[in-house]
């Protein structure tokens, strides 16, 4: 269950778009004007991009598409960030990427509003780069400005929702996933997708209807459960492009687009400074005027781009204990015991700490044991750490004592680098 608690009303941080499209099944809709086209391969960023293009023939580079794609495509993090500030947060989040997803290796975009939340917690949406990319390219190729990329549920927030004391209740399902969220004071309240298989077990259906209990009795829910509720919308409060990801690739042709009109205005500006310069000295002073504010704009600019990267410097020193701290994944280190364990031989005792495995327990072949423990990749310095004996009641099986050191796991290493005064 993901929450998000905004305590003020905001400006959206991203103008609304020119057209509106949305990916439902096989289909891409334009809200707003109940037109739809079939897709042959719905995943398809070429595909999609060709029934955009159908859809919008008047539509040129200048006009702004926001396409909004199934819940499946995004992951939602839930993280607890005090005292961070709007500008720090996207670059805090991106350091926490490795513990708030794990194992992910693929580089991911960031959906986080630029609003600091007085809790500290914050709801955070994440879509691959790499898809981002792709249906920017395709987009492009068909002369299409695909700017925004958002969840579908989204869409269904009605422009009526600008109201702080406006609460919106969202359901939206396809196939494979169901998605409610609770959309109030202009951001995400509540979010909370389940895939269709496990919405069909009692247990987990249960948990999720209980996630939003109690309901006011004025509950309202807007159900979106087929194409036909998705044809009929129109597009949704510009609230939501808060939450828009813009692709690189478009944040690049932004950035040369405003390069290119600050070098018109500069030529402008020096053209201006010669007609001046014929015209009278008047002219001119008021033309340096203008060019050296100019110059001081860009300075100041400077300085702030020179002060938000001495944040990020001071936000990985910071958490530089937390991304560094020397895991050790009990629940694998459990499955390679088992596997390694022969169903002749037991333990009656596990522990591990500080990178260091101490097992003891009783086998028939504990020096086998010891060979297989020693040729795991994971492990290294294995040895007995007591001798073995017998015991009557326990047949042909000895029992031994195991000690384990598990590889680029140096906890002495670490506590001399973050914390090398705290035996003094």
């Amino acid at each position: 269950m993901m929450r998000f608690s905004p305590k003020t009303g905001r400006k959206p941080s991203h103008a609304a778009p020119d057209f509106c499209l949305v990916l439902y099944q096989d289909s891409l809709i334009e809200l707003g004007t109940e037109q739809h086209y079939q897709l042959e391969q719905p995943d398809s960023a070429e595909c999609i991009a060709q029934a955009a293009r159908r859809l919008l023939p008047a539509a040129d580079k200048k006009r702004k598409i926001a396409l909004y794609l199934p819940t499946r495509e995004f992951v939602a993090t839930h993280a607890h960030l005090p005292g961070v500030g709007a500008e720090q947060l996207p670059d805090a989040l991106q350091l926490q990427l490795p513990m708030l997803l794990p194992g992910v290796q693929q580089p991911l975009l960031l959906s986080l509003p630029a609003m600091v939340q007085e809790d500290g917690e914050y709801l955070a949406l994440w879509l691959a780069a790499q898809r981002a990319e792709s249906l920017y390219q395709a987009f492009a190729k068909h002369k299409l400005n695909l700017l925004y990329l958002l969840p579908r549920p989204l869409a269904a927030i009605p422009h009526d929702s600008t109201q702080k004391q406006d609460t919106q209740w969202i359901h939206d399902e396809d196939a494979q996933l169901i998605t409610r969220l609770l959309w109030q004071n202009d951001g995400l309240n509540k979010w909370l997708p389940i895939w269709r298989q496990d919405y069909v077990q009692a247990p987990l259906r249960e948990q999720f209807e209980h996630e939003f209990e109690p309901l006011p009795e004025t509950t309202h829910w807007n159900m979106l459960q087929h194409q036909e509720d998705w044809i009929k919308r129109t597009p949704p409060d510009a609230s939501v492009y808060a939450y828009a990801i813009i692709p690189p690739a478009a944040k690049q042709q932004q950035q040369q687009n405003r390069q290119r009109r600050q070098r018109w205005a500069v030529l402008t500006m020096l053209a201006l400074l010669l007609t001046g310069a014929l015209a009278g000295g008047g002219w001119l002073a008021w033309e340096q005027h203008k060019t050296k504010a100019y110059l001081a704009q860009l300075q100041q600019q400077t300085r702030e781009t020179r002060r938000l990267r001495n944040a990020v410097f001071t936000i990985e020193e910071d958490l530089g204990p937390i991304l560094n701290f020397p895991e050790q994944n009990v629940i694998i280190l459990l499955q390679k015991l088992n596997g390694l364990i022969p169903t002749d031989s037991w333990l009656n005792r596990f522990k591990i700490e500080g990178g260091v495995i101490e097992l003891e327990g009783y086998s028939p072949h504990p020096t086998d044991l010891l060979e297989a423990f020693t040729n795991d990749p994971l492990f290294e310095d294995v040895a007995f750490n007591r001798p073995t004996s017998t015991r009557s009641n326990t047949g042909n099986a000895e029992q031994f004592g195991i000690e384990i050191h598990l590889k680029d796991i140096d906890v002495k290493a670490y506590l001399e680098q973050y914390f090398p005064h705290e035996d003094e």
